[in-house]
């Protein structure tokens, strides 16, 4: 698993990007990726346990992750983590809250 000093790196070296540039762009790809794995609400359903569009919506998360990056705001920059980073975090994650 990445360690919190490669991240802090990450942080410092990353690609500078302003607040509202971050912001534009996050929606933009926000909306391909709902797109392009059909995620949408399911008519007045506040909670959908539907298993595959649950699926879908982790395949889409690690790849947002994966291809866009987290914004550190305090440095303007973006810290970037490949997918494989991203799937072992995910792995590596407690299964409950205790």
């Amino acid at each position: 698993m990445i360690s919190l000093l490669d991240v802090w790196e990450r942080a410092q070296n990353g690609p500078r990007v302003q607040d509202k540039e971050w912001n534009m762009s996050l929606f933009k790809k926000l909306s391909e990726i709902t797109k392009k794995y059909e995620i949408k609400r399911q008519g007045k359903e506040l909670v959908n346990a539907d298993d595959e569009i649950l699926d879908r919506a982790i395949e889409a998360a690690i790849e947002f992750v994966s291809s866009f990056g987290v914004y550190c705001r305090d440095l303007q920059r973006v810290i970037h983590f490949s997918e494989q980073e991203v799937r072992e975090a995910i792995q590596e994650a407690p299964n409950e809250i205790k």
